[in-house]
């Protein structure tokens, strides 16, 4: 392998997760019972020379491309198989959830409902700086969906009953990266989709709407309102009594990977000549994302996640 240079050295990841619905019901936690399962999925794992790649935090094979066999065995085996199921959940910080009515998930990953695993890179040169590159980011295929209640969406559009629109699924999920420094695990980054994001375009009306940290009224809490008969916007003589969304907080995001600090530092004591660096990736569906709704049951969602060692 040669030393590392200057030039952009990337590792790719692809992993699409195929979510389909348990029998008829509806996907979100409005209506207060089923869940989406993750049962099928394909993944590969590229490098450039100079930097490896393994999956886990003590997998001893490297690889500069790890099949796709590889891949799938490994998931399958931390969990994530026929039987896991994705929740829908909630975070602060991108690093601990807990459910919707804020009790903490404290079992493995693959039983609370969203995905985790650890990636571990290696180098033959010290210090080095590992970034997401530009072209990482989420992506679903488009849900068309008839609303069965007339709502307000994210961006402030009234949605008529009836009225059919393509949503994605991935304007309501998150995922964030990890690492210990000091002993102490940080996150480094938490990702949502940009604003007006809609499929491969744009879209002001229907696409993502960025809440950073703080809740809104407008979209899912507006609909499960609308749906249960509940008041949003009172008239004189009535108050709201609708969803508590007020008071909740969520993870600071970002919507870019240009200028951000590096996920981690390769370390700088050599282990039979590698030196070595672990990042932790988290994804979940955020319940409290105004996209988050019956539209998306039985949608898909994919990931894709590129690493440079030069800043975007």
């Amino acid at each position: 392998m040669r030393i590392l240079s200057r030039k952009i050295l990337i590792s790719v990841i692809s992993l699409t997760f195929a979510l389909f619905a348990l029998g008829t019901a509806t996907f979100a936690w409005f209506t207060l019972s089923d869940t989406v399962t993750v049962s099928q999925f394909s993944a590969t794992v590229t490098s450039s020379d100079g930097i490896e790649v393994s999956l886990g935090s003590s997998n001893l094979d490297f690889y500069t491309n790890i099949p796709l066999s590889v891949v799938t065995s490994f998931l399958n085996g931390a969990g994530f198989g026929s039987d896991f199921r994705m929740n829908h959940i909630t975070s602060q910080n991108g690093l601990t959830f807990v459910d919707m009515k804020g009790n903490a998930k404290t079992d493995f990953p693959y039983k609370e409902g969203y995905i985790q695993f650890q990636l571990r890179f290696r180098s033959l040169t010290p210090g080095v700086k590992i970034y997401l590159a530009n072209g990482s980011g989420l992506s679903s295929d488009a849900k068309n969906w008839a609303s069965d209640a007339d709502f307000i969406n994210s961006k402030g559009t009234n949605i008529a009953t009836g009225e059919a629109r393509d949503y994605y699924i991935a304007n309501a999920a998150r995922f964030s990266f990890s690492t210990v420094e000091g002993g102490t695990e940080k996150v480094k980054i938490v990702y949502e989709l940009p604003e007006n994001a809609y499929g491969a375009t744009t879209n002001a009306q229907y696409g993502n709407k960025v809440l950073n940290q703080a809740t809104q009224l407008e979209g899912a809490v507006h609909y499960f309102n609308q749906k249960n008969g509940l008041i949003s916007y009172p008239e004189e003589g009535q108050m709201y009594n609708g969803l508590v969304y007020t008071g909740k907080t969520l993870p600071a995001s970002t919507t870019t990977f240009v200028g951000q600090s590096p996920i981690v530092t390769l370390g700088t004591t050599p282990d039979e000549g590698y030196y070595y660096g672990v990042v932790t990736l988290r994804v979940w569906i955020e319940g409290w994302d105004p996209d988050c709704f019956d539209a998306l049951y039985g949608s898909n969602l994919k990931i894709d996640l590129k690493f440079t060692t030069v800043q975007p």
